[in-house]
């Protein structure tokens, strides 16, 4: 089966792109929630797994997008193991979804104001954009679904030739 770490080079162009636009650091977690990609901070926890209840646990497993505007009150951060020690101003997750199946989530968290500012002002503007994204990854994954069936089909036909003349 085909995950977001056979891509990662790709979801970590990505990553980097929706930083370079938005200018808030981005994470990108896969199905079992560990960081394939990051900008910003999460540069350095690509590989590591997210741990403990999180809205990108949350977004995974109902397969919703999540807008978290004020951590210190939302629902979701009161059920989070690091609420004590976050340093996060506002969040906005969007699961990546493949033929019914979350295959992980992208995250924008602002660490600022400025960038919780952005969030909040422009939320559905920003829902739309990572939807349009996560669907950028879905094509990629069905793409390299589609190889890997291929190259399966390539090795069976290969082996009755092969074997044809036995």
């Amino acid at each position: 089966m085909i995950t977001l770490k056979y891509i990662k080079d790709e979801i970590q162009k990505i990553a980097e792109a929706i930083e370079a636009v938005l200018n808030i650091d981005v994470t990108i977690v896969d199905e079992n929630l560990v960081r394939v990609a990051g900008t910003g901070i999460y540069v350095q926890k690509i590989g590591k797994k997210v741990e403990g209840y999180s809205a990108f646990k949350k977004s995974i497993l109902e397969q919703s997008t999540i807008t978290i505007t004020d951590p210190s009150c939302d629902e979701i951060c009161k059920e989070c193991s690091s609420r004590l020690d976050c340093k996060e101003f506002a969040e906005v997750c969007c699961p990546i979804i493949y033929d019914n199946k979350s295959y992980g989530v992208i995250g924008l968290i602002a660490f600022t104001k400025e960038q919780a500012d952005i969030i909040n002002k422009r939320k559905n503007d920003l829902m739309n954009f990572l939807r349009k994204m996560a669907e950028l990854i879905s094509n990629k994954i069905e793409a390299e679904t589609k190889t890997y069936e291929v190259e399966l089909e390539k090795k069976k036909l290969e082996t009755l030739l092969n074997n044809m003349d036995k």
